[in-house]
């Protein structure tokens, strides 16, 4: 004699998880305490053990790696820093010594060649002036 729908009914919801009427599944899958996670071989326990116990030793050598980084780095900014208002003050002298020439030599009164030679003399100097401090900006930026 063939089961009854009811006995078939009870066989099938004993052994497939539950539905529900929205057809979502509704069966909990079991945790890792229940034995879903492979136990660990020795050889894997000792690996995570070796890195766990390396792991704790980086953090602190790394924080004084890191920190002695940043501090290189900030001192290499800071000097960068330096030079680059070095750079842009022996410019500003360059066009002053310019500016005081030219100003000079406006304001002298052509009296001769001793005045020309001296306005000359003047405008040589500030020229080589401005060269020198060009040659020296040029070797700063240099490495």
């Amino acid at each position: 004699m063939e089961p009854s729908v009811r006995e078939r009914a009870a066989n099938t919801s004993a052994s497939y998880p539950s539905q529900s009427n929205s057809g979502v599944y509704t069966h909990q899958l079991p945790t890792a305490a229940e034995g879903i996670a492979a136990p660990l071989d020795a050889a894997s326990a000792a690996e995570l053990h070796s890195a766990a116990s390396i792991g704790a030793a980086i953090p602190l050598e790394g924080k004084q790696q890191l920190q002695q980084q940043l501090q290189q780095q900030k001192q290499l900014q800071q000097k960068q820093q330096q030079q680059q208002q070095q750079q842009k003050q022996p410019r500003h002298q360059q066009q002053r010594m310019t500016h005081a020439a030219a100003a000079a030599s406006a304001a002298a009164p052509p009296s001769g060649a001793a005045a020309t030679s001296a306005t000359a003399t003047a405008a040589a100097a500030a020229t080589a002036t401005a060269r020198a401090a060009a040659a020296a900006a040029a070797a700063a930026i240099t490495p």
